[in-house]
């Protein structure tokens, strides 16, 4: 039945006798306004019926929703959340993975929607896996034990599995925070597990998960094959380590597990440009051209810098290293990130020199852990030129952290060593210099080895080859760590 809507005035005249005798006449204007046969605005079916659909690569698929009242209806297409269309119906055509498509239609009265989860297939005309495996054994000199598991996904369903497997990680990442405020390189208001998340989520081409053995192979909306086959034998590097079992390492040491992922790292990058040094030339175009237009954004400058530290030592030890038998390093593993940063220190097998950090009477220990060269040189570039932050931290012997807590205190305290005397000023003087950076200068003289800053206290002190940093919230605070450790400096700032 057709919808007919109208508008109606009536005069209603009403009669009244009052006490007093008074007849008197009151007059209604009844007003009605309304629709005959109106309905509300639904879908009344639509095309796929099925919430889930799975196509192969090169296929369309038709989207279409007849309408219980269509008149005035306006159409919103959407993929993963972006406007592609208009119209009352859509045509869906994209690369392999997975995408979320929705609909959103408004009468100017109601609105309503409807949505589908896509996955797109690869077809058998696009990569050949088991030729680019074969490329990889011959770069890489191992065989593949088994084939290589590969499942195709989206970005955000690769951010859901990151979420769900960083879970179990969430408590020690929200210590790891406490540290990173304390070190100020990091904004108390930010949550370094959801930041980390997002990093990730944007900064990650694919990956290669060692608890289920499976390449994840994350398709970009318009990243080309010759694109999608180089990131894959990056991954493909990654499920030879493990499956001879290279990936086998575990340590509490967190400087010493940074050394073992720049030598993974390092091996994956530098076979994986060997894979691309042996592509066609108008492979390498493509990829090329992609990567120069990639926007990928900024999410959190410390922490990404501090992600790519495992890939640009990695391979600058990997080349470095060349001319000995990489499967051989796995043999004996880098033990410190200096000996990766200075690869005739790993040849010497020079080790870290062992610290540790005091017990605080009436104090709980957090976190205590080694920052090691890279990271040192990693967070004083947050506040330092490269240069003098390299240099700072180049002379690294070894070190110790330590994170305390009483009720609403903090006290952090480094305990580091150094090569020489020389090298100990070095990173003595930068390290104030650091905290004049962060602090903008509000570093005040408090006593012999006491300076007030923003957040608190702190004191450096420095005997022979080792540095203490103290700082804490309170004066209190840095006065009985330095009672404990008996220290005093032979250095004055002004």
């Amino acid at each position: 039945m057709p919808t007919i809507c109208q508008e109606s005035a009536s005069k209603v005249f009403i009669d009244v006798q009052t006490t007093d005798d008074m007849k008197r006449t009151f007059i209604l204007l009844i007003i009605i306004s309304g629709c005959i046969g109106q309905q509300q605005l639904s879908f009344q079916s639509c095309s796929p019926a099925e919430q889930a659909v799975t196509i192969v690569e090169g296929e369309e698929l038709e989207f279409s929703c007849i309408l219980t009242e269509p008149q005035n209806a306006s159409y919103t297409w959407l993929v993963d959340g972006e406007i592609v269309s208009q119209l009352s119906s859509f045509t869906f055509s994209e690369e392999p993975g997975a995408y979320t498509v929705a609909l959103e239609v408004t009468n100017g009265r109601k609105t309503i929607s409807n949505g589908w989860e896509i996955t797109v297939e690869e077809s058998p005309e696009s990569l050949d896996f088991p030729a680019i495996e074969s490329r990889v054994e011959v770069i890489r000199g191992l065989k593949f034990l088994e084939p290589v598991r590969r499942v195709i996904i989206g970005r955000m369903e690769m951010r859901e599995n990151f979420l769900e497997s960083m879970q179990e990680e969430k408590e020690a990442i929200e210590i790891e925070q406490k540290v990173y405020e304390a070190l100020h390189v990091w904004n108390p208001e930010d949550s370094l597990f959801q930041v980390h998340v997002d990093v990730l989520t944007e900064q990650v081409a694919s990956y290669y998960d060692t608890g289920d053995h499976t390449f994840y192979q994350v398709v970009d909306l318009g990243s080309p094959l010759a694109y999608r086959e180089f990131i894959a034998s990056h991954e493909l590097i990654h499920a030879l380590q493990d499956q001879h079992d290279y990936l086998d390492f575990d340590t509490e040491n967190d400087d010493e597990y940074l050394a073992f992922l720049c030598l993974v790292e390092g091996d994956a990058l530098f076979h994986e440009y060997e894979y691309l040094y042996k592509m066609p030339y108008q492979k390498q175009g493509a990829i090329f051209n992609y990567i120069k237009n990639l926007n990928v954004p900024v999410v959190n400058s410390f922490l990404e810098n501090l992600l790519t530290v495992r890939y640009d030592l990695g391979i600058n030890f990997i080349i470095e290293m060349r001319m000995i038998s990489i499967d051989s390093l796995y043999e004996r593993l880098p033990s410190s990130t200096e000996q990766i940063i200075h690869p005739d220190k790993y040849m010497s097998n020079e080790q870290p020199i062992l610290s540790d950090v005091p017990v605080m009477p009436g104090w709980e220990l957090i976190a205590e852990n080694t920052l090691g060269e890279a990271f040192i040189a990693t967070v004083l570039k947050e506040y330092l030129d490269a240069e003098q932050a390299d240099a700072a931290a180049s002379g690294w012997g070894g070190d110790s952290y330590g994170y305390y807590e009483w009720l609403d205190e903090y006290l952090f305290i480094i305990n580091s060593y150094w090569d020489t005397e020389e090298d100990a000023s070095e990173f003595f003087i930068a390290y104030y210099d650091f905290t004049a950076s962060w602090s903008n200068g509000i570093v005040k003289k408090s006593g012999s080895t006491m300076y007030e800053i923003p957040t608190g206290f702190i004191s450096f002190v420095w005997k022979g080859n080792q540095v203490t940093v103290i700082e804490a919230s309170s004066r209190e605070a840095v006065e009985q760590a330095l009672s404990v450790l008996g220290g005093n400096s032979t250095v004055d700032f002004c």
